[in-house]
């Protein structure tokens, strides 16, 4: 009988990276469309896959999750100098230096799909199941109301730029509100009238439209750039206990910007830019360019939910947490007999759910004092 001390072992030692929690909910993701033929992301960065769907067999229809850090390349995400013009890699890139430490990036491929075709249905009906995973999450856009205009691309006129940006948030409203999302996007100007029917045809979403605004000198180091991922990225940045608190008068921290050749216009007499209008200066969240402090200030940060003006960026964001935990707190509940045990422990939880809010004062008892008083029974 051959003795089993003498067979020959190999042992080989190595190294593997660990494995990063993809569970987590991301608190902020770029939204985009990839142009066609573009090399996957899942296949550049394998460490950063979250989730990858084919959705037919040609491979012409593709959607991808991936989850990167402040850290991570990003030189192969859509970009604006290429032949199909994306904000994607800048908005990325701005998020970061607003204060977001971690993104999520959800891009899809289709046939005959631009960057700036977000307000097609095809498009929403792909990312809805990947949206459905991220409750609570910032979604920026940063190219609705595309195309951008870079050196290769024609300018596109600015009404159909402006119906393109109106029908996105139609498009994504539903998802957003079912998921206790808010979506961040950037205004595109026309004339007064035009911005009021354009405006007034977003009222009731939950959405963010940014607005830069600044010296002439600025917004042509910034101006073409996404505020909305400035923005969100700095609302990301901030902790569970200060998602209620207001953000007017906070400073974005901004990075360089693009590079330009200064001119001897404003020492000779170059006038200042004309104002913001003044309905998108009511109803946009404006980011005013400090002049030598790479940096952004917000002036204003209201949404888009009714009554317009009344319920600001934080207020939504508050509203959306406390609906999300009850429902939680319910959902453990669903398809349990209804006797009076389960509706105490339903009232319980729900009770259970509403003790953090009351402690910092968000939610108080039906005559504005004391806790909130919660009655559970059975019917």
């Amino acid at each position: 009988m051959p003795n089993s001390l003498e067979k020959r072992i190999d042992v080989k030692v190595g190294l593997t990276r660990p494995l990063t929690n993809r569970a987590r909910v991301p608190r902020i993701c770029v939204v985009g469309i990839a142009p066609q033929g573009s090399p996957l992301l899942s296949e550049e960065f394998p460490s950063s896959k979250v989730r990858v769907t084919q959705l037919s067999l040609g491979g012409t229809e593709s959607v991808e999750q991936l989850r990167f850090s402040a850290k991570s390349e990003r030189k192969p995400m859509p970009h604006i100098a290429s032949q199909t013009p994306s904000r994607i890699r800048d908005g990325f890139q701005l998020a970061l230096a607003s204060g977001a430490s971690e993104i999520d990036v959800l891009l899809c491929r289709g046939e005959g799909l631009n960057p700036w075709d977000l307000d097609r249905r095809q498009v929403s009906e792909m990312l809805g199941p990947f949206l459905g995973e991220m409750p609570g999450t910032l979604l920026v856009f940063p190219d609705a109301g595309g195309p951008w205009p870079n050196n290769r691309a024609a300018l596109v006129p600015v009404w159909e730029r402006m119906v393109r940006l109106r029908d996105t948030v139609r498009n994504f409203q539903t998802l957003m509100m079912d998921h206790y999302q808010i979506g961040f996007m950037d205004m595109v100007q026309g004339t007064p009238q035009e911005n009021r029917q354009i405006l007034l045809g977003i009222a009731g979403s939950d959405v963010v439209l940014c607005q830069w605004t600044g010296t002439r000198e600025m917004m042509r180091r910034h101006g073409w750039r996404s505020g909305c991922a400035a923005l969100a990225g700095h609302l990301s940045s901030k902790d569970a206990n200060n998602v209620t608190q207001g953000v007017v008068g906070q400073l974005i921290p901004l990075d360089s910007g693009r590079y330009f050749t200064r001119s001897r216009a404003r020492a000779l007499g170059e006038p200042p830019l004309p104002p913001i209008d003044s309905v998108v200066a009511d109803t946009c969240a404006v980011l005013e360019l400090q002049s030598g402090q790479g940096a952004a200030e917000i002036m204003s940060a209201p949404t888009f939910r009714r009554p317009l003006g009344e319920w600001t960026v934080s207020s939504v964001r508050t509203v959306k947490l406390i609906h999300r935990h009850l429902v939680q707190a319910a959902d453990m509940f669903v398809f349990r007999p209804a006797r009076e045990v389960e509706a105490t422990a339903l009232g319980a939880s729900v009770d259970l759910a509403l003790q953090p809010f009351f402690e910092r004062g968000i939610v108080t008892g039906p005559d504005g004092s004391g806790p909130p008083i919660v009655n559970s029974g059975v019917i």
